[in-house]
């Protein structure tokens, strides 16, 4: 027995010998520091293509729930560093009771570890299929597309700096009540459904504060062009309203008001603006003191 523990150490010490000319040997190749750094990138793709995203989505989605969302639900995410990732069947509950629903999200997605996990970066391609919300007052779907690039404050994973850019298509509003105020009371429009072929979107973010650079939709009943600020905060629904609406008055959603809207616009674009919090917003006349809450 002592024999064989004696032999084990000699072994070991004669190794330990060994090992320094190992590599010296190694490093006197001449493709020794091409099949390392070989080596240490294929290591370094290897840990990124299999780094299981899903799951780490999946955990931080649970952690807004009951947060930022009262409900979180999603049937599918598929993960891929090499082509577009997909989420199918998106549903949210945000906290007031708002419903957002997609069928179908692909996202090209930069999963630079580092982007995501140190600068909490988010720089992704999206479309979005079926996008569907409903609120108190207002249903709204449509088909988007464009690209992203955020930082989130990961305490509470509001975007603090970036900037988004969509095209939207086949949008159909359905307002609950529509009320514009003016000086002789509030003029309601009864508007079934607001179809819009097609609209664009533009924004960049400073220090949490969303700066609308473009909003644009055109359709038959509703052609207008949005613009000014939003300062976010959490919960998203308590952020802060700062909004021109202009509103071309031959758009027919004014058909039976016209001529009292272009009295009270003196011929000019209906001008709105849009205060209040996401949840409660007042809309307002310009020019006019009397507002109305949704």
């Amino acid at each position: 027995m002592n024999m064989k523990i004696e032999n084990i150490l000699a072994y070991l010490k004669s190794l330990s010998y060994s090992i320094p000319a190992l590599f010296r040997n190694v490093r006197n190749s001449p493709y020794a520091i091409f099949y390392l750094f070989l080596s240490l990138f294929l290591i370094v793709l290897f840990t990124i293509v299999t780094f299981p995203f899903d799951h780490l989505i999946r955990k931080k989605l649970s952690e807004l729930e009951g947060k930022s969302f009262r409900i979180i639900s999603v049937d599918q995410i598929d993960v891929n560093f090499l082509r577009p990732s997909n989420v199918k069947k998106l549903e949210l509950v945000l906290l007031d009771g708002t419903e957002i629903n997609t069928k179908n999200v692909i996202l090209n997605l930069s999963l630079n570890p580092y982007r995501l996990f140190i600068s909490h970066r988010i720089l992704s391609d999206v479309q979005v299929d079926d996008f569907f919300y409903k609120s108190n007052s207002n249903t709204i779907s449509l088909n988007l597309n464009g690209n992203v690039d955020l930082i989130l404050d990961p305490k509470n994973n509001i975007p603090t700096n970036g900037d988004v850019k969509l095209i939207f298509s086949e949008v159909k509003i359905k307002p609950d009540k529509i009320s514009i105020p003016g000086p002789m009371g509030n003029i309601d429009l009864n508007i079934e459904l607001i179809t819009i072929p097609n609209g664009v979107f533009s924004m960049d973010i400073i220090n949490s504060t969303a700066r609308i650079k473009d909003l644009k939709l055109t359709g038959p009943e509703l052609n207008c062009t949005i613009a000014g600020s939003i300062a976010m905060v959490s919960p998203i629904e308590r952020s802060n309203l700062n909004l021109t609406l202009i509103i071309d008055p031959e758009s027919s959603i004014l058909e039976n008001y016209r001529d009292l809207v272009k009295m009270m616009t003196k011929n000019n674009p209906l001008t709105l603006t849009l205060t209040g919090t996401i949840d409660r917003p007042k809309l307002q006349l310009a020019g006019v003191e009397k507002t109305n809450e949704n």
